[in-house]
């Protein structure tokens, strides 16, 4: 029975935190950001629509669809249509790397992360014991290119 007056403090401090039961949202957070989601897969599409021989822009529809929905399937279509248009593009690499290590399949992950770095021996910086680490992503794209 120790577990009963466990349970009650887990749940009151839970509640006291801010959390709520599944499904109760009262400051509409969850809404707000399931639409900004909406928003920037909608935002990443148009952009592959105006401008499809873009490698940037479909560089950047596979981080939103990685990242938002972790729709990986989408995402890896679209690193793969970037890198058909230009085979070069480091940033274009380094996203499918992270997409696949989200998808667990490492190896295929550590050759794209070391195309990558072939490409642009800067994100050297980004690996840690030896493989490349989610962690720097968000700082690596505050430098990647903006698209038109």
């Amino acid at each position: 029975m120790k577990i009963v007056p466990i349970l009650l403090i887990l749940g009151i401090f839970l509640i006291a935190c801010g959390c709520s039961f599944p499904g109760e949202d009262p400051s509409g957070q969850a809404r707000v950001f399931a639409e900004k989601a909406v928003a920037s897969l909608k935002d990443a599409d148009r952009m592959v629509d105006e401008h499809p021989q873009n490698a940037t822009a479909w560089c950047i529809r596979g981080m939103s669809y990685n990242s938002v929905l972790g729709q990986y399937d989408v995402a890896i279509e679209s690193y793969n249509r970037g890198l058909a248009l230009e085979p070069d593009n480091a940033i274009c690499w380094l996203g499918k790397s992270i997409t696949l290590r989200n998808m667990r399949q490492y190896d295929e992950a550590d050759a794209c992360f070391e195309t990558a770095c072939r490409l642009d021996p800067s994100f050297q910086q980004y690996r840690v014991n030896g493989r490349d680490t989610n962690a720097n992503y968000f700082i690596m794209l505050r430098r990647g290119p903006a698209v038109p």
